[in-house]
């Protein structure tokens, strides 16, 4: 049988009989260790061993581009973005288990879960009324700020069913 058979890793002998079986021999998700995420951080990550100024740079960096938004054209900070954001996180990816992880480990280490997601819709509200020039820009905040919040609550409840 193929590699993409039931032997060579389809879920289901219905998947095999289709032929849509993407994953390789013997691999039944994205992490064969259900402890451990895509880039070998576990969840009980021991941020012991990150690099304190990556994490002091991720704070910078991170806090010029969110307030830069509201002071900058939209060009010049999608290129700052690219710039700040785009290679700190890439280098974040490149090895595992390396001292220097991505903004989402950070942040999942450091901040809860519903915080994280209230503030990222509600910033995304923020500038984005910003940019497309409408009067109130913090009513949309609070209302993606709101909806952020109720996906997480609802993602929490559904996750443990």
């Amino acid at each position: 049988m193929s590699r993409m058979g039931v032997r060579g890793g389809c879920r289901s002998p219905d998947d095999a009989q289709t032929g849509w079986c993407l994953l390789p021999a013997g691999h039944t998700g994205l992490h064969s260790d259900p402890e451990e995420t895509a880039m070998g951080y576990t969840r009980d990550e021991d941020p012991t061993r990150w690099a304190r100024w990556w994490i002091a740079l991720w704070a910078i960096v991170a806090g010029v581009l969110l307030v830069s938004a509201f002071l900058v054209p939209f060009r010049v900070w999608s290129l700052a973005t690219a710039a700040g954001f785009g290679s700190m996180e890439s280098v974040g990816l490149l090895r595992r288990r390396d001292p220097y992880p991505p903004l989402t480990y950070v942040l999942r280490r450091f901040v809860p879960r519903w915080l994280t997601f209230t503030a990222i819709y509600a910033y995304a509200g923020a500038v984005g009324g910003y940019w497309f020039g409408w009067p109130h820009p913090w009513r949309l905040a609070a209302l993606l700020g709101l909806l952020g919040w109720l996906t997480t609550h609802f993602d929490v409840t559904y996750e443990g069913s």
